[in-house]
């Protein structure tokens, strides 16, 4: 088991508690225009899956230029945190596969 797999399994179970609020909670009335595009969240949800599985095996740089085109593209709060978090956890723990 490498250094950040804790990490990992912090965040999915983070990830899976979130997921979990969607059921018991609404967030009022959603406009049509405001609701999110189905895919969209599909590919949002499959993405994260995607980086708490196998976010120890990319380099420092593939997870920076990930990181930068969040930043300046969507802006996904979600994903944004788990980039970051990954990026941190590789830099201070010198992680490269």
């Amino acid at each position: 088991m490498s250094a950040g797999q804790p990490l990992f399994r912090y965040l999915h179970l983070c990830w899976q508690k979130l997921k979990s609020f969607r059921q018991k909670y609404s967030v009022g009335a959603a406009k049509a225009a405001s609701e999110p595009r189905p895919e969209t969240e599909n590919e949002d949800t499959r993405l994260m899956q995607e980086l708490i599985r196998n976010g120890h095996r990319y380099t420092v740089a593939e997870i920076g230029t990930m990181l930068d085109k969040e930043q300046k593209g969507m802006k996904r709060p979600g994903i944004l945190i788990l980039l970051q978090e990954l990026y941190k956890s590789l830099v201070t723990e010198g992680i490269e596969p």
